[in-house]
C-alpha cells in the first residue's frame, strides 16, 4: 500500500468502473490539508496527504500485484481545499503516473449522486459563470492578498512597540586561511553597439504597470472558460456511459478506448 495511514471523516466519494474493476476514491472536502484514498476493488492501494500540494498524484506501490493494471490517479482540490475532480489514467504504472503528472488524457470519475461535488459539478454546467467562482476569486486573491498584506506592514509597524534589544555576538576564533591566488587571465571583451531604444509612450507606462495586477485576474478566466468546456465534456462522456450500462453494451474494451479517445470524440458520439 503506497502513502501514510489516512483517515478521512465524512470524505467525498467518486467512483468508476474501469476494465471490470471497481474504482473508488475518497477525499477530504476542506481544511488546512487535502487527504485522499484510493481503493480498488475494496482494497485500499494508496493513500496520501498534502498540506502544501492542490494536485496530489496518486499510484500503486511498484511491488504491489496491481501496479500494472490500475493505472494512476489525479485529485485536484481548489485554494479552499474541496475536491475539484478526480480523474483516472488507465496504463501500466510508470506510463499511467506520467500521464497523470501530465494532466493528459484520462476519464473524469463519477462523483457519488447527490453528493456536495454532484451537485456542485451539475451547478457549474448549468451556470457556467457561477460555478466558475473558483477560479475567478482565486485570480482575485492572488492580487489582493499580497496588496493587503503590503498595507497592513506599516500599520503593524506603528501599533507594535519599538524593542530596541541588544543580542550578545559571541567572539569565534575563526581560523586564518590562506587561500592561493588565482591568476585568472585579463579578457579584453568586445563592446558591441547596442541600438538606443526610444522612449515608451506615457500612456503605455500605466498599463504596463497594470498588467502586473490584473495577469492572475486574466489567468483565471482562461482557466474558468476551460473549466466549463472540460465539464460539458466530461458531462457527455458521463450520460454515453450511463447509456450503455442501461443497454447492456457497455465492455473494458469500450472503457480503456474511453481513455484514448480525445475529449471532443465524447462530445460528438454523445450528440449523435
Amino acid at each position: 500500500m503506497a502513502g501514510e495511514q489516512v483517515e478521512i471523516d465524512e470524505p467525498q466519494v467518486w467512483e468508476l468502473e474501469v476494465d471490470g474493476r471497481s474504482h473508488r476514491v475518497e477525499t477530504s472536502t476542506g481544511g488546512w490539508s487535502n487527504s485522499v484514498r484510493w481503493l480498488v476493488d475494496g482494497e485500499l492501494i494508496a493513500t496520501k496527504k498534502s498540506a502544501a500540494d492542490d494536485n496530489l498524484e496518486l499510484e500503486a506501490d511498484e511491488d504491489h500485484e496491481l501496479a500494472d493494471q490500475v493505472g494512476a490517479i489525479k485529485v485536484r482540490f481548489t485554494g479552499t481545499g474541496r475536491p475539484r475532480r478526480v480523474t483516472h489514467f488507465a496504463g501500466e504504472r510508470k506510463e499511467a503516473k506520467t500521464r497523470a503528472l501530465m494532466g493528459t488524457g484520462g476519464v473524469d470519475m463519477d462523483p457519488e449522486p447527490g453528493s456536495k461535488a454532484a451537485r456542485r459539478e451539475d451547478f457549474a454546467t448549468r451556470h457556467p459563470v457561477l460555478g466558475a467562482a473558483d477560479d475567478i476569486l482565486g485570480g482575485l486573491g492572488k492580487i489582493l492578498i499580497p496588496l493587503a498584506i503590503a498595507a497592513l506592514i506599516p500599520i503593524l509597524r506603528r501599533l507594535l512597540p519599538d524593542w530596541d534589544v541588544d543580542l550578545p555576538t559571541p567572539d569565534i576564533p575563526w581560523p586564518d586561511w590562506r587561500l592561493p591566488s588565482i591568476p585568472w587571465p585579463d579578457l579584453d571583451l568586445p563592446s558591441i553597439p547596442w541600438p538606443d531604444l526610444p522612449d515608451l509612450p506615457a500612456w503605455l507606462e500605466p498599463v504596463i504597470d497594470s498588467l502586473e495586477l490584473i495577469w492572475p485576474l486574466l489567468v483565471g478566466i482562461g482557466i474558468a472558460w476551460a473549466e466549463y468546456k472540460r465539464r460539458k465534456r466530461n458531462r457527455a462522456a458521463r450520460e454515453e456511459r450511463q447509456a450503455r450500462r442501461a443497454t447492456g453494451s457497455d465492455s473494458p474494451e469500450r472503457e480503456a478506448d474511453d481513455q484514448e479517445r480525445p475529449p471532443e470524440a465524447h462530445h460528438n458520439s454523445s450528440s449523435r
